[in-house]
């Protein structure tokens, strides 16, 4: 239900994933249980979403349970929250230094339109405080639960039906947020991939790429009536986008209505950044990442 790889200072490259009640490391060729005591409850069809922490950590998020966290070349996962506030979350990203994250429950209340970040150096401390940057933003409008967070230099938070840039500006405004488009989102929000300063992902139209300003379709006329009508919305959720740097491809996974599995996608869509053109694959997959 989510995975990760991640570059340590040291030049050594971490693998972690999450399935609904544990949390693993890669160790040589072995999945190796790394979870708190007492394991977690992701729930059926949501996620888990890691993202680069303050100095050599990755942070492992789900709405059901804590905040995790880990030390790359550790050996467990704990609660990274240490504050009064311990927020969970659907989603996270690293904007600048700072974890990000979004569609967040806060004490048992549902803000799913909520964007949270921390302290500017302690990204266990999420309490409100001027001095330290820690706060949040609501993103007004009917654009609907976040999506997914993109990371980088600047934040672009996808909406189901909006997507804003997130710029950061320091003290006493700390982010400036600006709804870039209204009206087309991330329709599945595991869709949504980032290759160098451009996202793709999938809207309720087809599929799109956004270039932080707006967002041009790249598969209208071309795969999007037939990508729409083999897959079976059921499971719409599992519907996962990955990169493959090496060849310039975008991949996305997803689950058609001739699959005779448990839903799991059973075929790839694949589009060629650089030749602007689209290749199918019949494979199943769990997760790509």
């Amino acid at each position: 239900q989510g995975a990760v790889s991640a570059l340590a200072k040291d030049g050594t490259t971490n693998y972690y994933a999450g399935d609904a009640s544990k949390l693993y490391r890669l160790d040589a060729t072995t999945w190796t249980d790394s979870s708190k005591s007492g394991g977690y409850a992701c729930p059926a069809d949501d996620s888990w979403e890691f993202a680069r922490g303050q100095g050599d950590t990755i942070i492992a998020v789900n709405i059901a349970d804590a905040m995790q966290k880990i030390t790359m070349g550790g050996t467990a996962f704990s609660d990274l929250a240490t504050s009064t506030l311990t927020p969970k979350a659907r989603h996270i990203a690293t904007v600048r230094q700072f974890p990000v994250i979004g569609n967040v429950d806060e004490g048992g209340t549902l803000y799913p339109n909520r964007v949270r970040w921390p302290n500017i150096d302690d990204d266990a401390d999420w309490d409100q405080d001027a001095a330290s940057q820690a706060d949040y933003q609501d993103l007004d409008g009917p654009g609907g639960w976040i999506q997914k967070i993109v990371g980088g230099e600047y934040g672009v938070i996808f909406q189901e039906k909006a997507i804003w840039r997130m710029q950061y500006e320091g003290t006493p405004t700390v982010w400036r947020f600006d709804e870039v488009e209204r009206n087309r989102g991330a329709w599945a929000k595991n869709s949504v991939v980032r290759y160098g300063r451009f996202v793709f992902y999938l809207a309720e139209d087809g599929f799109y790429v956004f270039d932080g300003v707006q967002s041009t379709p790249i598969g209208a006329n071309k795969v999007d009536l037939f990508f729409f009508n083999e897959l079976d919305e059921t499971y719409k959720a599992r519907i996962q986008g990955a990169l493959d740097l090496r060849n310039r491809n975008i991949v996305w996974a997803y689950t058609t209505t001739d699959s005779a599995g448990n839903g799991d996608p059973d075929k790839m869509l694949i589009y060629n950044w650089p030749t602007q053109k689209w290749s199918t694959v019949d494979l199943d997959t769990e997760h790509l990442f």
